[in-house]
């Protein structure tokens, strides 16, 4: 691990872009480093891509031209504590106005379901070496990665969502959505708020792909541990006619409503008009990708970073039994997964 984060601290203090990453439940870390500061927009090409919430800048890293270094990894255990951390009350009052806002309008008719996010500002003094330590021993069981481009900053985070998996055009992915957060070691249980937030996603792939497809199966939701929150999980597995495209595909499920809402337009254009920052690559997706395999997760629990101002990101989804004061504290609890590894380097 000590050459692996050496060589990220290298490029990184050379201003130098590079991405690394570790698959869920592996030990190997890859690493693409590029030599010079092109940005690789990305449209359909192999190599390792980046793309934003709503496609506006998405980029890659080419395998080609980048070094690839491949380091396994060492897990560490640790206790499983998430620090809890103070949130100003205004900020709260903000968040909480701006989901009434959402639940009133999903009431009145104009959409099912929306997916709020809002960031949270840290001033803490952290290490590069240390957190990007961290964050590889912390999270065995989910996507981890970070990246950099001198463009767009530092941006590290663990996610446990896949979008698309991909092997010959046999493809899977998850209907991952309905959030509750564990209290003091106790499972608290789903209540008709998450079944239906979740039954949203799954049902989401049949709407989306109908002219697509050939054939699609769901299996029954089942309750998944990420960090100190669950979700509700469907596996989808399904495939579509010979001559749609991977890109094509993808193009239609993202943004997914786990991560904008549904209808997706209307619900894209709620959050456009209300959320009121630009979510950048939070929600956005990242990983592997060619025409005829590819592993793409969706860019949660995530953070952009800098050595004395972390920017974390979180959301929830709003549906017309939501509560804003709950869904403010799911939003609260989301973000210890990362503050935790924050709190670890200083």
């Amino acid at each position: 691990m000590r050459q692996f984060i050496e060589l990220l601290k290298d490029h990184y203090e050379n201003g130098l872009p590079f991405v690394a990453y570790r698959y869920p439940n592996t030990s190997a870390i890859h690493v693409l480093l590029q030599s010079d500061l092109k940005w690789n927009e990305w449209s359909d090409q192999e190599g390792f891509v980046v793309v934003d919430f709503l496609w506006q800048k998405p980029f890659y890293f080419p395998k080609e031209v980048c070094q690839h270094v491949t380091f396994e990894s060492n897990f560490t255990s640790y206790e499983d504590v998430y620090p809890g951390f103070q949130e100003k009350e205004l900020d709260q009052k903000a968040f909480e106005q701006l989901v009434q806002q959402a639940i009133e309008d999903i009431r009145i008719g104009d959409f099912q379901k929306v997916v709020l996010s809002r960031k949270i500002a840290l001033q803490e003094i952290t290490n590069f070496t240390y957190i990007v330590n961290r964050l590889f021993e912390r999270f065995p069981k989910a996507f981890n990665y970070v990246y950099f481009h001198p463009n767009i900053g530092c941006w590290m985070g663990a996610t446990p969502e896949v979008l698309l998996l991909n092997e010959n055009q046999k493809y899977q992915t998850v209907a991952l959505a309905g959030t509750i957060y564990k209290s003091e070691n106790e499972f608290i249980e789903f209540t008709d708020k998450e079944l239906i937030e979740q039954k949203i996603v799954a049902d989401y792939y049949h709407e989306i792909l109908l002219d697509e497809l050939v054939q699609l199966q769901v299996s029954p939701a089942k309750i998944v541990s990420a960090a100190n929150v669950q979700h509700l999980k469907s596996e989808v597995a399904f495939e579509v006619k010979p001559s749609v495209s991977t890109i094509h595909v993808l193009k239609k499920i993202h943004p997914t409503p786990a991560v904008g809402g549904t209808p997706k337009e209307t619900s894209l254009q709620w959050i456009s008009k209300n959320e009121g920052y630009p979510r950048e690559f939070y929600t956005g997706f990242l990983g592997e990708f060619s025409a005829n395999q590819s592993q793409l997760y969706v860019q949660l629990r995530c953070m952009q970073w800098k050595e004395k101002v972390q920017t974390l990101y979180v959301g929830c989804g709003i549906t017309k039994d939501s509560n804003p004061t709950k869904e403010f504290i799911e939003t609260h609890e989301k973000a210890k997964a990362m503050y935790q590894i924050i709190k670890e380097c200083n």
